[in-house]
């Protein structure tokens, strides 16, 4: 009975040029013939949801880190070119990210809001990431920071050598006592990941899907009802976990964007958060957790 439904699943998400582990991921989400988060999902074989993230690390994802590890491989760049590419996405990312309140994937932490230089400094730092193993020197740093500071001159090609020398020197003062020139942003290479969901146990895999899914609805139901006093039994302890630390108020609004999304791309937003709570930054587990137990003392509203 279990696969008749999956199947019909399938027939309802796959269309001419969708890859089918596009619809896999869709119907893991959420079952398409209820459309309720609530509702388990469908027993889908493991191997199928293994191969689907697979295929959503190497092709299928959308999110900063991947489509600039795919723009250097395409191109086959050297470091300093990878920087370039790195730099040029992210910062196209992040303007777009000041200019509305869409949430996106990233572990540069943009859920603060973006505020003038902030976007290209941002955007600097992420991009540095892509440039080798090794922390960049201050010779890297001071090219890089006078390139973003070109974008804010009025005479982009005012940069001389007086200028990259006194910022070299800075950062290279600070290489000399041990602390690197700039942050690092995380990033973990696709064949780091893809290692990493092989290890991964497939229960993990499900109860983790399972909190994100009812994280989302009863999060969404949340930021809807708060503040209204008939509510307030529903929404109190959601309320309560998604404000108690700043990751728990990061992934909160990461979360919920799944429920606002389901007929578009929240099979995108929660195969992301998988990968990256599951394989990139394990940090957030707690986090999840936090939620996840909230959704359980939060009795649905009348």
């Amino acid at each position: 009975m279990e696969t008749v439904r999956i199947a019909e699943a399938l027939a309802v998400t796959t269309r001419r040029g969708r890859s089918i582990y596009e619809s896999v991921l869709e119907i893991f989400t959420i079952d398409p013939h209820h459309q309720d988060l609530l509702d388990s999902c469908l027993d889908i074989p493991e191997t199928g949801i293994r191969s689907a993230l697979m295929w959503f690390l190497t092709d299928g994802s959308r999110t900063l880190d991947r489509r600039i590890e795919r723009a250097i491989q395409h191109r086959r760049a050297t470091s300093e070119d990878a920087v370039d590419i790195a730099y040029r996405l992210a910062s196209q990312q992040f303007r777009q990210a000041k200019k509305k309140s869409d949430d996106f994937i990233s572990r540069t932490d943009p859920w603060h809001r973006l505020e003038g230089d902030n976007v290209e400094i941002e955007a600097l730092w992420h991009a540095l990431a892509f440039g080798g193993d090794v922390d960049p020197g201050a010779d890297i740093v001071a090219e890089a920071m006078l390139r973003s500071m070109s974008l804010f001159s009025a005479d982009p090609h005012a940069l001389y050598d007086e200028e990259r020398i006194a910022i070299e020197k800075l950062f290279g003062d600070l290489e000399r006592t041990g602390k690197a020139p700039g942050h690092r942003t995380q990033y973990v290479p696709t064949v780091t990941l893809m290692a990493r969901l092989v290890d991964l146990k497939f229960t993990t895999i499900r109860e983790t899907r399972d909190k994100l899914a009812r994280v989302a609805e009863l999060g969404r139901l949340c930021l809807l009802l708060h503040g209204r006093p008939e509510f307030e039994d529903s929404t109190e302890h959601m309320f309560a976990a998604s404000t108690s630390s700043i990751d728990a108020n990061a992934l909160f609004h990461m979360i919920v964007p799944i429920a606002t999304s389901l007929r578009t791309d929240a099979w995108h937003r929660m195969a992301a958060l998988i990968v990256l709570i599951l394989l990139e930054d394990r940090s957030y587990l707690p986090a999840l957790d936090l939620l996840a137990a909230a959704t359980r003392k939060s009795p649905l509203p009348e």
